[in-house]
């Protein structure tokens, strides 16, 4: 970093949030306070007793406030623009599920649907269990549909499909998932019959993983947000194997069996994403992910699970992930670029990254277009919602009541 690099990052790192929540100012009074007690000692415990009782009341107020309904209501329902067939499906399942573009949200966390903060969102990728149950997830009936098993270009990897989770409460700590497994060829042998043909997808598929008989695989469909507010966006490869050429906020990855090699498979999936397809730390061997962890973990303030939704096109349970970096888009350039440079690994390139501010992507979802910029370059690009990723729309719109907590309207910031 310069000095002025080095300047801003001491200021906004040390002197506004020493520690946590607590500013200088907090830390000021206190010692003031703590200097005048030995001399005006009645005054000072008055004072003391008087600011205890405001805090612990604003501290209330605001627990409550984070605890409220934040309800769907005004220009929700268009910005959602709800895929016919996904409202379809969702009719049949006799429950109510959240549908925005083609994803239907079936599980999203206690608290995404409240006005609390955003860092206050979501399952620790900690607190995420996932249980290999080591079982094959049963695709002949569906198969035999559409026309039988066929071969294609290996490898014929392993992939993971989600057969059930654990029950969710407002309590509940921690969230499991039960999963089984198929292969690359069963999905491509499935998917073309599959996205053309919505009767097919009424007749194999259901909403509650036990009873889903279409085979999948398990991906984290993520958005990274930097310190300064900015949203990472990404140009698909003109030749990447799925959704050639359209924008995602921010990226996707599947669960791999390499993650189940290490200790907290679901930690590592997270990790392991981060590492491969956001910084230069691209590596195959699990061994190294410990490795790679400690350089990428300097910047990764939170990563979190919002949600777990379907992509009703393909019926794929997927995860919506959060990424908040503790540095800006300068900071993490600087970084990504002082790694390329040193030769210590290179990213998963399946398309070109951009950066939109929150009222620009508040801009794609009212207008239908938006201004984005290159994240390296200053190269500037205007996408429109049509050329959106299936499951972008949803990303954005979760990201954007997560942060203004309430209902959205055009004129808010």
């Amino acid at each position: 970093m310069n000095n002025d690099n080095w300047r801003s990052f001491y200021t906004k790192k040390l002197l506004l949030k020493p520690f946590g929540n607590i500013s200088w100012i907090s830390l000021a009074a206190g010692f003031t306070i703590g200097a005048l007690t030995d001399i005006y000692p009645r005054a000072s415990f008055a004072v003391f007793g008087v600011l205890t009782l405001i805090f612990a009341g604003i501290k209330t107020w605001q627990i409550i406030g984070s605890r409220r309904r934040s309800e769907l209501a005004g220009w929700d329902e268009f910005l959602r623009d709800p895929n016919k067939y996904a409202v379809d499906i969702v009719a049949q399942s006799n429950e109510h599920f959240l549908v925005v573009g083609q994803a239907i949200e079936t599980l999203p966390h206690p608290a995404l649907n409240t006005r609390a903060d955003i860092s206050d969102v979501g399952w620790d990728s900690e607190e995420l269990i996932l249980n290999d149950l080591q079982e094959e997830f049963d695709s002949k009936s569906l198969l035999k549909s559409v026309g039988g098993f066929k071969e294609f270009d290996p490898p014929n990897g392993r992939k993971y499909c989600l057969v059930d989770t654990s029950f969710i409460t407002l309590d509940s700590p921690a969230l499991a998932f039960d999963l089984r497994y198929t292969n690359y060829f069963t999905l491509k042998s499935v998917l073309p019959a599959l996205a053309q043909n919505s009767q097919l997808r009424a007749e194999y598929a259901s909403l509650q993983p036990s009873l889903n008989h279409i085979p999948h695989s398990l991906c984290l469909h993520y958005i990274l947000r930097f310190s300064d507010g900015e949203i990472l966006c990404m140009r698909r490869h003109p030749k990447a194997a799925y959704h050639a050429n359209l924008w995602s906020f921010s990226g996707e990855e599947q669960l791999s069996d390499l993650d189940f090699e290490l200790p907290n498979p679901a930690q590592s999936f997270f990790q392991r994403t981060f590492c491969e397809e956001v910084l230069a730390l691209r590596d195959q061997s699990p061994s190294t992910l410990a490795e790679r962890w400690v350089t990428a973990s300097t910047i990764v303030k939170s990563m979190r699970l919002w949600s777990i939704f379907v992509e009703e096109q393909i019926f794929n349970f997927s995860l919506l992930g959060f990424y908040q970096l503790s540095v800006d888009k300068e900071e993490f350039a600087s970084l990504h670029n002082n790694l390329v440079n040193r030769g210590i690994g290179a990213r998963d390139k399946e398309g070109d990254f951009f950066i939109a501010s929150p009222s620009m992507v508040k801009n794609l979802l009212f207008t239908g277009k938006c201004v984005v910029q290159g994240l390296f370059t200053n190269e500037a690009q205007t996408l429109e919602v049509q050329s959106l990723h299936p499951t972008s729309r949803y990303r954005v719109f979760r990201l954007l009541r997560a942060l203004n907590r309430k209902p959205l309207e055009p004129g808010q910031k």
